[in-house]
């Protein structure tokens, strides 16, 4: 029973990592102005489910302050407390205690001091929001004489509400607008609903969110004041809801109410006015279809062969039958389309370790599907479909992948309320840009790359960016830009983190190298090997030592995360113009066209996604422009040509006009790539390098071929970005 508690209570706090992130997206939403109903009503909805689960699971601490939490959000959401930026600077302070205690309750942290964070929102209660910017309550300004309304029925000691209503609204006939259907909520809390921190009320308001109206009060249940137990639950509330609210909805704020609550929800349906004319009468319709048009049964015999060919008449029987109209089937009363959207939107959690598991097991399907393909024959091949196989393979590796796959927004939320924190703490006003927010990337790289986009958002803000004189002395906006930016291209993650600052300085930067001892005085350096000099282990351009960055472990945290990912980093700076970070992140597994080529008689897969053509080069159609460079002539257009055996450091004596060149293409332009011979087409499975091996530049990673024998992917581009010279690490920058 223990085991089945601990997993239930493991799923609560998934929904509370789930509820936590909703309630920083909205706080940070109206951070930024927007104060819709609808965000605050997110928020309050977060909260209050982390505190109905945690009241459930015991965690006393969490449901006390989250108690606290989510009576404030109620006043700002019935417009009782304006959400001023003071009062929103609380709230924000408030969650990141609610995300402490959440920690606290997974045994992961110790109890966080909440006191101030109480006492805030207390005073936030007690002043009505009079709120300084600062977070301290301040004195209540006069207020605007508001316009004149119908006095609002206070409540009584016990939150009741009571219900205003005419009898002359009773014999108001109904207008033409009228609902033709309606639902009735009859509902009773639990006795121990407010012991277990659960507030009839909050749900009661929750419900008139959503158009519901109190009808009455059931207060017979209420006993003698020397018998009331303010902790007990004595009202029956009855409310009705327009008909056009899904069931949804309405169920959706009851999930954590108790079980022995008394929660009854009907559907009233009204017969609509009898129509002025003769309606016309519906034909009868006969639902047994003629004996001549059923399919006749197939029975399954034990050859593979019979069965296959009585299949195919079938389907041949069906294709030559005529189609006729299938009346409707008669639908009950209650509408069918809430029941399809509960059907559609059904979810179920499943551990990412089988995921994985299954991951593998596709990987291994494809890898012994390529073993076939080589042992047998071009016709065997066609008789055992092989082709069929191999896609049908490929759909369930799709499949599985989108079951891990998440939107990038996952790890870009976190970045806008940083940003503002970074913006007061530096005194620089800085504009956020994000592009490709819906990007898909494996759940496993969204944990792991936090900390590198983290690194480089700080970065970016504290010496990217200018201040805001010196941006106005350089011509410049005084507002700065942070583009935040994602895209898949292949089977690669490309982040990128662009700043339109000052940029690198590379003199300053090559100076403090050679004083820390990480390159010589006499080093002759490139521009991009100096930019990469921000990335070795403690070095730092920072004069003093502050909360945001200097103490030189930034750019190095990120380079060990991202290549312990199997990726690598990219520095662009333009002086005066900016700087671009780009994290370049492979899939985690994935099934990719490539192409068998060979270099020095050892086999390598080329990616199809970026081959354009291929050419055997004719007699001066290689030039070599500089010792160094070569070009091909493709008529009329001069593309670069790498010798790849030379990039990897391998021996190899052959003529260019005994190879052949793969044109191929990325962001960084063509290259033509010399390669022995072209040995096949085949589907391969990417497994990662970065557990046995270090990331190779300009290795993507590798694979088993058909044969057992192992094959490295090139990475194009790497191999196109890159300088046509091989170290011991890979590929030089």
């Amino acid at each position: 029973m223990s085991d089945e508690l601990d997993e239930i209570q493991a799923i609560f706090f998934e929904e509370c990592t789930e509820g936590l992130a909703a309630a920083e997206q909205g706080l940070s939403a109206m951070q930024t102005g927007d104060i819709s109903a609808e965000t605050i009503a997110g928020v309050f909805r977060a909260v209050h489910s982390i505190k109905g689960g945690a009241g459930a699971f015991g965690h006393a601490d969490l449901t006390a302050f989250a108690h606290r939490f989510e009576n404030v959000l109620d006043e700002v959401r019935g417009g009782k407390i304006a959400p001023t930026p003071g009062v929103i600077k609380v709230m924000l302070s408030s969650f990141d205690v609610l995300a402490d205690h959440v920690e606290t309750a997974k045994g992961l942290a110790p109890r966080p001091n909440d006191a101030a964070a109480l006492a805030a929102l207390e005073k936030v209660l007690a002043d009505k929001g009079v709120v300084e910017d600062g977070g301290a309550p301040a004195a209540a300004a006069p207020a605007a004489a508001p316009a004149p309304v119908a006095a609002a029925p206070a409540e009584d000691d016990f939150g009741f509400m009571p219900v205003a209503f005419s009898l002359d609204d009773f014999d108001a006939p109904a207008g033409p607008a009228a609902s033709v259907a309606s639902w009735t909520i009859r509902f009773k809390p639990s006795r121990a609903a407010l012991a277990n921190a659960s507030e009839p009320m909050l749900l009661i308001r929750e419900l008139e969110t959503l158009g519901a109206t109190v009808e009455s009060v059931d207060v017979s249940d209420v006993p003698p004041l020397r018998d009331l137990d303010p902790e007990d639950a004595y009202f029956t509330w009855l409310l009705s809801m327009p008909g056009d609210v899904p069931r949804n909805d309405i169920d959706d704020c009851f999930d954590f109410v108790a079980p022995d609550s008394l929660i009854e929800i009907t559907r009233n349906e009204v017969e609509a006015p009898a129509p002025a004319f003769e309606p016309i009468p519906a034909p009868s319709l006969d639902l047994e279809p003629p004996a001549e048009d059923l399919i006749p049964f197939v029975p399954v015999t034990a050859s593979i062969e019979d069965l296959t060919a009585q299949v195919q008449q079938v389907v041949a029987d069906l294709a030559a039958t005529p189609m006729t109209p299938t009346p409707a089937p008669v639908m009950p009363t209650e509408s069918a389309a809430p029941k399809q959207a509960n059907e559609a939107s059904q979810t179920i959690r499943v551990d990412l370790s089988k995921l994985d598991l299954l991951l593998n097991l596709v990987g291994e399907l494809v890898i012994r599907n390529s073993i076939l393909a080589d042992r047998l024959s071009p016709a065997d091949r066609q008789r055992v479909e092989l082709p069929e196989l191999a896609r049908l393979t490929r759909q369930i590796q799709d499949n599985v992948m989108s079951l891990r796959a998440q939107p990038i927004k996952q790890a870009f939320s976190r970045v806008p309320r940083m940003l503002r924190d970074l913006s007061v703490e530096t005194g620089k006003q800085i504009e956020l840009e994000t592009v490709g927010e819906t990007t898909e990337v494996d759940k496993g790289v969204i944990e792991k790359i936090g900390d590198p986009l983290t690194h480089m958002i700080r970065n970016a803000a504290d010496h990217g960016l200018e201040s805001t004189e010196e941006r106005i002395a350089a011509g410049k906006s005084p507002v700065g830009t942070i583009k935040l930016s994602a895209e898949q291209k292949g089977a690669r993650i490309f982040v990128r983190v662009q700043d339109n600052g000052r940029g690198i300085n590379r003199e300053r930067v090559k100076a403090k190298a050679i004083e820390k001892g990480i390159i010589s005085a006499d080093a002759v350096l490139s521009n991009e090997e100096i930019d990469q000099l921000i990335c070795a282990p403690g070095f730092s351009t920072a004069e003093t030592i502050s909360n945001i960055s200097g103490r030189g472990v930034g750019m190095d945290v990120v380079r060990s995360n991202v290549e312990a990912l199997g990726g690598r980093v990219e520095i662009h700076s333009v002086p005066g113009e900016g700087t671009t970070f780009t994290m370049i992140l492979p899939l985690t597994l994935a099934i990719l066209d490539g192409m068998i080529v060979r270099l020095a008689s050892q086999r390598f897969v080329l990616p199809l996604a970026h081959v354009l053509e291929t050419v055997q080069p004719e007699p001066g159609q290689v030039k070599r422009t500089s010792p160094d460079t070569e070009v091909i002539d493709m008529r009329g257009e001069y593309v670069p040509v790498k010798r790849t055996t030379e990039i990897f450091g391998l021996n190899d004596d052959r003529l260019i006009e005994d190879s052949l060149v793969v044109i191929v293409e990325s962001e960084h332009g063509k290259v033509g790539l010399v390669v022995d011979t072209i040995d096949d087409r085949r589907e391969v499975v990417i497994k990662s390098l970065d557990q046995n091996l270090h990331p190779i530049r300009g290795l993507g990673g590798a694979t088993i071929l058909g044969d057992g024998s192992i094959a490295l992917i090139l990475d194009i581009e790497a191999l196109v970005a890159s300088a046509n010279r091989y170290t011991p690490k890979g590929l030089a920058a």
